[in-house]
């Protein structure tokens, strides 16, 4: 039995249709003209056109442009997340992907590298992290004292609730304002 490569359900995986090159290159052709009307500036990669084009045809769902815009808004999703995840992981600052490499070291250089290993111990979900709010966050910490929010069981409700995060909203001017002087070496 061939190898079922797109995991669908027996019923829906047929291996003669895959073994029909001009049905899998007019699949292609039409999932290419769907990228073309969306008008998506970002370039897919071959293989998730192919991926795309083999999915149509195992669901008979070529002549079904609703079916193949909604593959392709999921899969250019996917791969925007892949690549700004490898951006983050080549740069050095991984689970925080809102940053980009200048405001990260400008952070670094601000605050330390401290609030990164107090954040992404303590933050459920650090990708969600924006430089901005980060400079609030850490401005309280600082505030309220890196001592008392050890002490918290969960830090970002005991922080963000605390009268100081409030106070804390300068923070994000002096931030922005270090950034936007900022000339990493």
């Amino acid at each position: 039995m061939p190898y079922n490569r797109l995991n669908l359900p027996r019923e829906e995986y047929d291996v003669r249709q895959y073994l029909d090159p001009e049905l899998l290159n007019f699949a292609s052709m039409i999932v290419r003209e769907q990228i073309e009307k969306m008008s998506i500036k970002w370039k897919f990669n071959g293989k998730s056109v192919i991926r795309i084009a083999k999915m149509a045809v195992a669901k008979d769902k070529i002549q079904d442009e609703a079916w193949i815009r909604t593959q392709l808004k999921q899969a250019h999703k996917k791969e925007f997340e892949n690549y700004i995840e490898h951006i983050a992981k080549r740069d050095g600052y991984f689970p925080f992907i809102q940053f980009r490499k200048k405001s990260y070291l400008a952070f670094k250089e601000l605050y330390g590298e401290w609030p990164f290993v107090l954040m992404e111990k303590s933050l459920e979900d650090p990708a969600r992290i924006g430089p901005a709010w980060a400079a609030q966050f850490i401005g309280a910490v600082t505030a309220i004292g890196v001592q008392e929010c050890e002490k918290a069981e969960n830090l970002f409700e005991f922080v963000t609730q605390h009268p100081e995060f409030e106070k804390a909203k300068d923070e994000r001017g002096r931030y922005q304002d270090f950034l936007n002087n900022y000339r990493p070496i």
